[in-house]
Parts: C-alpha cells; sequence; structure tokens
C-alpha cells in the first residue's frame, strides 16, 4: 500500500526545442543541464524515524539503517517504518552502507569512513580518503569493494582498509552533482544527487550514465540503497517520508515473453549474509535450496507452497568456508539456479 506520494511537478519548457538524452542523461534542449528523466514507481512508502535532517539509507538484508545529520542511526522495520533499536555513535552523519558483515558511514564534518559492529555500533575502524575536491558522501558495497562518492561529483572505488582502487568521473554537464546517496544492484551503480533530485544508473566498469531518473524526494536528495529487488530514497529537510521505488529487475522479459520465476542474490559477492529476492508469477510448491561447488546439498531456505508475489530470503553463511556457492529455487514448472560468491 502507498502511504503517501509526493506531489508531482511538470516542467515546463520553451520553444527552443524538446529535452532529449545525451550520454544516458536527460538534459534542456541546450544539451547542458540535467533535468528529470523517467519517473520511479514508488510502491510504498514509510515515515523517517526523526524529524531531523535524514542523510543516509543502508539495507542489512532485513531492516534499514537510517542516518540523520545529528549522527543518529535508527534501525527500522522496512514495513512499517517503526524503530527497533537507536544508536549514538560518535561519527558518522552522512550515507550508509552494509557488507554482509559490517555498517559503513561517511562523516562530513571529520571527512572520515568509519566501520561499525552492528550490535552496538561502536566504532571498528576509521578511515581518511584522499579526496583533493571534497569531503565523503555517498557510500554503496558491491560485495567486494565500496564505492564512496566525493562532493565534486567523483566517484571512488576502495578497499575495506581505505585504499583508492579507481574512480570514476562525475556526469557530463553543468549541473550541481553532489553524490549525496549510492546503491549497487549486483551489476549497476545508482548514483542519487543531492541538489538536481536526480538518480543515475552507472556502468561501474567506464562510468556511463545508462538512464536518469526523477527522485519522488524532488530536490535535496540523500539516501539511496537496494534490498535485492526494489530501491530505496530518502530526502533532506522537510522531507518526512522514505520511498521504495521499483526499478523493474522483477519484470525481467526473454524473447517477449515474461519469465516464470525471477531470481537474484544481494550483494554478490558477499562477506557473510546475502539475500534471495525472486518473484512467482503463479502459486504452488517453492523450494530454494543452497548447494557448494560439489553439488552437495547443505541448506533449504524455503519448503512449501507460495502464493504468486515476490519474496526475499535471507542466507547467513557464517557456518560455511570462502568459496563459490550455488542457490536453485525450484518450483512445478521450472527450475533456475543462481551463484554466489562468499569472500571473508
Amino acid at each position: 500500500m502507498i502511504r503517501y506520494l509526493a506531489p508531482l511537478f511538470l516542467i515546463l519548457f520553451t520553444a527552443q526545442g524538446n529535452p532529449e538524452y545525451i550520454d544516458g542523461i536527460f538534459v534542456d534542449p541546450n544539451g547542458t543541464e540535467p533535468v528529470g528523466g523517467r519517473v520511479f514507481i514508488v510502491v510504498d512508502s514509510i515515515p523517517t524515524p526523526t524529524t531531523n535532517y535524514v542523510t543516509g539509507l543502508a539495507f542489512d538484508g532485513q531492516h534499514l539503517w537510517v542516518d540523520d545529520k545529528e549522527r543518529i542511526f535508527y534501525h527500522i522495520d522496512t514495513v512499517t517504518g517503526s524503530v527497533i533499536k537507536t544508536f549514538y555513535p560518535a561519527y558518522g552523519n552522512r550515507d550508509m552502507t552494509f557488507d554482509g558483515e559490517y555498517l559503513w558511514a561517511s562523516d562530513w564534518y571529520e571527512a572520515s569512513i568509519n566501520k561499525y559492529d552492528t550490535s552496538d555500533c561502536s566504532i571498528i575502524a576509521t578511515y581518511y580518503p584522499p579526496f583533493s575536491a571534497g569531503k565523503p558522501m555517498g557510500m554503496a558495497w558491491d560485495g567486494t569493494h565500496l564505492w564512496v562518492g566525493e562532493e565534486s561529483g567523483r566517484i571512488y572505488q576502495m578497499t575495506t582498509e581505505g585504499e583508492t582502487l579507481r574512480s570514476i568521473p562525475r556526469p557530463p554537464g553543468g549541473g550541481l552533482y553532489n553524490p549525496r546517496g549510492l546503491a549497487f544492484d549486483g551489476e549497476y551503480l545508482w548514483v542519487g544527487y543531492q541538489e538536481i533530485g536526480i538518480v543515475y544508473k552507472i556502468d561501474t566498469i567506464n562510468g556511463n550514465v545508462l538512464e536518469s531518473y526523477s527522485s519522488p524526494t524532488g530536490g535535496m536528495l540523500q539516501g539511496v540503497t537496494f534490498d535485492g529487488e526494489y530501491l530505496w530514497l530518502t530526502g533532506g529537510w522537510g522531507r518526512r517520508w522514505i520511498y521504495k521505488v521499483d526499478i523493474g529487475l522483477g519484470n525481467e522479459e526473454e524473447k517477449g515473453h515474461t519469465l516464470e520465476v525471477y531470481l537474484r542474490s544481494y550483494p554478490n559477492p558477499f562477506r557473510g549474509v546475502t539475500t534471495i529476492a525472486y518473484s512467482l508469477n503463479e502459486s504452488g510448491p517453492v523450494e530454494l535450496n543452497i548447494y557448494n561447488c560439489f553439488g552437495q546439498k547443505i541448506e533449504t531456505l524455503v519448503s512449501g507452497f507460495q502464493r504468486a508475489g515476490n519474496y526475499r530470503v535471507c542466507w547467513d553463511a557464517k557456518d560455511v568456508p570462502s568459496g563459490v556457492y550455488f542457490y536453485r529455487l525450484k518450483t512445478s514448472k521450472s527450475e533456475r539456479m543462481g551463484k554466489a560468491l562468499l569472500v571473508r
């Protein structure tokens, strides 16, 4: 159920021409400034847990983490928005991400990146990225490395020890590109830019912008995270809602026919916990099993009747060694298999 939808505003253009896509970005007739592109479908929304400025979001496989500018972390239910627990860490007031075991958050005041124990949000490690043009902002985890947005718009891939591996440039054009929210969907990076209220889908290999979307938050876009199927977005001043938006991953098509079963895991690679998301077009018996690289079944996650719909199941791999694992989803009409890489 959609609890709230932000007002949609129409953008009027002059007789100079119509906006068009240039390098994946929807720009004005002069090709210089970004404007709202595609529109996200909002499937749900929950209230923010605070009246302060919400700055970051992270998904841990079951619940959301929410950060606000006063360095308060909230662990909340994704259905009701109710607060499960509140933490008061010494640092961390921008975006967040979860690596399957630990929580990470950037701190604008200290220009630092911090790693937290999720049980009490005590700081395990602190790094100071060698950014030359600004402070750390948005954060995402791609299964093996961190992605960190820097104020100028450039986005860096970093190790968990704070080493910078490479970077991708800010999108072209003259707009304000402050990458306040980042999320990784297993293949692409989603980057939310604060001032323009636009989310870009970016190829992490070459940095190309593939698509642009208008955020339901409007301007002041802040945290962005991915739950294995949907993106979650939130805004800053005066924005009191966290939006769950559809990016089409559950509606894949193959040769013009809708797939009977959609199957995906996130994050992948993962360090401890991964979420397996799947959708069923028909009700019926379902089995979801985990296998090792020798084809031996090591765990059954689902076994029973399920109605048509979308599902998410967390697999905690704490009792198995690093390596390649396979998850197989079996219905009465088909079987699909995916591969996940566990790294320690």
